[in-house]
């Protein structure tokens, strides 16, 4: 029996006693990753009690409190306790749940214990997942009757991803110094002469218009923010990983139509993609310089279409979120879909950020909608995807200087008439100049709609 004198409380309310041998232990258990998650391979040592008076104690029932390090899954918000345990375990071994300090089960077995049992064998030691923040969102999404699962900008994303190996080095390349060189690959006129002025490039008509860029030009639109050598450095890498390929255009001798041949492709004779006939690689196919053809690059299919379609704002938006959190991860585009799989809501980007779980919308413009009504209905949807993750904050974020009003006013009347467990609402937080060198970040006000900077 313990007694405390003079009992002082935190600032929470909460007082919080221990034993001072065993609050806190640390150990090495085999693991692996599984989808970004991490699952235990074999069992925590058993959580014995080792303070004499209370290990004497017939009685005595205790819970544990497990955190894998390193883990970026939220914590808490009435995620089913039988997702974290691992595969092949015993769902009634004992009682799990996730905590605000970790995975919590209970130390002693709940399922049948036989009469003399020692008392080590007692104790319950359940191998633990925590599945990472993709599959977390999913479990969550299924105990409302929905399911989440790529979007067509996640499925792009996704796939560039694997090409870089990492969704941190896909996000650096993506939002860094190579971000203008890579969006010049998207030309704004049909003539070549016309995107690309000074020679940097030439439009192809692919069905699309398709912009390919000499090296000079990628330094160009580069600018003075990186040096010859280092462009260089990143453009091999980019080859390396095959995201952008180099070669010639070369024009054919019979259709006249110009084509860009891969230098994997490259032989004296090549083959012209449209017409099928042979043509000796020669002056006339690729005419100037008069002295040997000019080397082009062309990006990667799927990263023109995720650049055409503005796939690099929730990028810049995860940077930014990313540079102001100790703890953080992101996945790409999620759709919601309802039990028939129909599309309900998609979030650009869901984020743990410092504990708290993130919705976002992030836009090249500055309305989340074209008229009242689809404003409206896209502020529903935040609403509805911020419930169904318990999210603690919605952003909107934007390229642009600042959100349209009717924007504000929507996602405001959306969050303030949604009825919200415990009538714990999110915070509302808006990004603006994404990709700029003025990125603000503010908190919006639900009932002035007045905003503050973040923090």
């Amino acid at each position: 029996r313990f007694t405390v004198e003079e009992p002082r409380f935190d600032s929470d309310g909460v007082r919080t006693l221990a034993v001072a041998a065993q609050f806190d232990h640390q150990f090495a258990v085999p693991a692996r990753k599984d989808d970004g998650g991490t699952v235990m391979m074999m069992p925590s040592p058993a959580p014995v009690v080792e303070d004499p008076d209370l290990a004497g104690s017939v009685g005595l029932r205790w819970h544990v409190d497990l955190e894998l390090l390193g883990s970026a899954m939220p914590r808490g918000r009435g995620l089913d306790g039988r997702a974290l345990l691992a595969p092949g375990e015993n769902i009634y071994l004992t009682n799990v749940r996730s905590g605000r300090d970790g995975i919590t089960y209970d130390a002693g077995r709940l399922d049948f214990v036989p009469a003399g049992t020692a008392p080590m064998s007692r104790l319950a030691r359940p191998r633990l997942r925590e599945p990472g923040l993709a599959e977390w969102a999913r479990l969550l999404a299924r105990q409302s009757g929905l399911a989440f699962g790529l979007s067509s900008a996640g499925r792009r994303a996704e796939t560039l991803r694997q090409l870089w190996g990492s969704r941190g080095d896909f996000i650096d390349s993506m939002t860094g110094e190579l971000l203008p060189v890579l969006r010049a690959f998207q030309p704004s006129h049909a003539k070549s002469s016309d995107a690309y002025p000074g020679g940097e490039g030439v439009v192809l008509l692919n069905g699309v218009r398709e912009g390919y860029l000499t090296f000079t030009g990628m330094l160009k639109y580069a600018g003075d923010k990186i040096d010859p050598a280092a462009l260089r450095d990143s453009v091999d890498a980019l080859a390396a990983r095959r995201a952008v390929r180099r070669g010639l255009i070369l024009g054919c001798g019979t259709c006249g139509r110009p084509a860009f041949i891969a230098v994997g492709n490259l032989a004296q004779v090549n083959q012209c993609p449209r017409c099928g006939i042979a043509n000796e690689l020669a002056r006339a196919l690729w005419r100037d310089p008069v002295e040997e053809p000019k080397w082009y690059y062309d990006l990667h299919p799927v990263a023109r279409e995720f650049l055409a379609d503005h796939g690099e704002v929730p990028l810049l938006l995860s940077r930014h979120l990313r540079s102001t959190a100790r703890r953080y991860d992101d996945v790409p585009e999620l759709e919601l879909r309802d039990a028939s799989g129909s599309p309900v809501a998609e979030a650009d980007l869901i984020a743990a950020g410092n504990d708290e779980v993130i919705v976002a919308e992030a836009k090249s413009n500055d309305a989340l909608g074209k008229n009242p009504r689809e404003v409206k209905r896209a502020a529903a949807k935040r609403v509805m995807l911020a419930g169904v993750v318990r999210a603690d904050q919605i952003i909107l974020a934007t390229t642009q200087p600042e959100w349209n009003t009717s924007s504000l006013t929507e996602i405001r009347s959306a969050v303030t008439g949604h009825s919200w467990p415990a009538g714990l609402r999110p915070a509302v937080r808006l990004v603006t100049g994404l990709g700029s060198d003025h990125v603000e970040d503010l908190r919006l006000d639900l009932a002035s709609g007045a905003t503050a900077k973040w923090g």
